[in-house]
């Protein structure tokens, strides 16, 4: 099943046709939780869809149980996580809090190396060209940097980026608070698209391999003063376009014709298929409910 109108192939340069998901059954791991409190470990309130995260440091992989202290969950939100039988580590060269949360509901061995490289596009660059050279560029700037002695092999490394583009136009991260009010404003006026390339880097084999999703959006008519309230929380600033799809307060998105977990910057589906072509990573059978409970719709892939 196509997962959105913007697909493009993954296999070096030709377009993949993933086979339909026939992994191996995965195991139930206990319930993992993350206290509202543990939003001081990344300087800002975690969003409630973001508190299902795995408890502990954000830059370990942690699939252990966590409780609090004495042993009590005090209210804190709880998921039930898979855990493939996968060896090796998949390095993500990105800081995004969101990319880290799929990453780590699905239980894979994650390893952080974020990396800062100029994203400013190219003169006449298309939006989806774009996303997919740089998510390539941090791919390999972070594979230059990277030292794999204490990593567990195989070592796959991903890079991402996302842009929103309207009418050709592209909005990345605002700069400030007018520049997020002008971009919102000018979203609501009609559709748009969210652009995500990405890059997979197989350390053992030197393959690349390199995609892009893409999804059609609509706004509803939300007002100014939601605009306004909505900024002056600050969550528009880290990301394209100036808004989370998933933000249960602002809820911007009327109608969405694609895959909601690219839009928020990790194309699951197509990701899951290179790793288990890859390493042979088993692909989690719910995978798709982690979808749903972290984007808070519904999974493009259900049939």
């Amino acid at each position: 099943m196509s997962c959105g109108p913007w697909c493009a192939g993954t296999s070096l340069r030709a377009r993949a046709n993933w086979p339909g998901r026939t992994a191996p059954k995965t195991k139930e791991v206990a319930q993992l939780y993350f206290a509202p409190s543990e939003g001081a470990r990344f300087g800002f309130p975690l969003p409630g869809w973001l508190r299902t995260m795995v408890a502990g440091s954000p830059m370990e992989h942690n699939p252990q149980p966590v409780s609090a202290p004495d042993g009590q969950t005090h209210g804190c939100t709880p998921v039930t996580l898979n855990e493939p039988n996968v060896r090796g580590t998949l390095v993500l060269a990105s800081a995004s809090p969101r990319r880290q949360a799929f990453l780590r509901t699905l239980g894979l061995p994650v390893h952080l190396h974020p990396t800062d490289v100029d994203e400013a596009p190219l003169p006449a660059e298309d939006p989806a060209s774009m996303t997919v050279r740089l998510a390539t560029l941090k791919a390999k700037t972070a594979r230059a940097s990277l030292s794999v002695e204490r990593l567990a092999p195989p070592v796959l490394l991903l890079g991402l980026d996302t842009t929103v583009a309207q009418a050709g136009t592209i909005l990345g991260k605002p700069n400030d608070a007018t520049e997020a009010v002008h971009f919102l404003r000018r979203l609501r006026t009609g559709p748009h698209q969210v652009f995500t390339g990405y890059c997979l880097i197989n350390l053992r084999t030197g393959r690349e391999r390199t995609g892009m999703h893409g999804s059609d959006l609509t706004m509803r008519s939300y007002t100014d003063t939601e605009i306004d309230a909505y900024v002056r929380t600050g969550d528009p600033f880290d990301k394209a376009g100036g808004y989370a799809l998933q933000d249960p307060e602002f809820n911007p998105v009327a109608r969405l014709d694609g895959c909601a977990a690219s839009v928020m910057g990790m194309p699951m589906h197509d990701l899951l298929h290179l790793l288990q072509d890859e390493a042979g990573w088993p692909i989690p059978r719910n995978f798709d409910a982690v979808c749903v409970r972290l984007t808070g719709h519904a999974c493009c892939q259900t049939p």
